[in-house]
């Protein structure tokens, strides 16, 4: 994505392993963009430990028990190129989409990077309390609640210069979130 170009300076390698990550994943390069964009706070750093303290890393945010469950960890994850932690990007939406299937866009991509157990279900479905304090930003009417339909309007927003037609597929899947646009 010619957009990011100026944010990551080995662009031309990186966008081509992207590409070849998506191709084989069955997504749209654009979509992984936006992901990475807002997961590395638009950074594209493969080092960026999440600000919340949770422990997250890398382009994807990978967590503690995520990173041993692929069978590496947030250290050797912060070590890598970004080059480097496409493999890991890649190892995790493989085992990922075997369970959520592969996404049909953006956002149900960006749900299996955020909250799996979302693909799938209604906009009202919410987040377990536990992750409530790391994520109190996504809250949009601050009711102490985070649901599925907050984090498409949240998502939606963080979106730079992406196209309008997906703002208005959000709001079409969430009519309710109108009121965040």
């Amino acid at each position: 994505m010619l957009k990011y170009k100026s944010k990551i300076s080995n662009y031309t390698e990186f966008d081509n392993k992207v590409n070849e990550v998506c191709k084989f994943l069955n997504i749209q390069p654009e979509w992984l963009y936006e992901v990475f964009n807002i997961e590395t706070a638009g950074t594209f750093s493969p080092s960026i430990k999440n600000a919340a303290g949770s422990g997250a890393t890398g382009l994807i945010q990978f967590m503690p028990s995520t990173a041993q469950w692929l069978g590496t960890t947030t250290a050797q994850l912060a070590k890598m190129s970004n080059i480097q932690q496409l493999d890991w990007v890649k190892k995790y939406f493989v085992s990922m989409f075997k369970s959520t299937g592969v996404p049909k866009s953006f956002f149900d991509l960006y749900l299996v990077v955020f909250q799996p157990a979302w693909v799938g279900k209604p906009d009202n479905a919410t987040l377990p309390q536990s992750a409530y304090s790391m994520n109190r930003g996504i809250d949009l009417n601050k009711d102490g609640i985070i649901t599925k339909g907050e984090f498409r309007t949240w998502a939606t927003k963080n979106i730079k210069g992406f196209s309008s037609a997906l703002v208005d597929t959000a709001k079409k899947q969430c009519p309710h979130c109108l009121q965040y646009f």
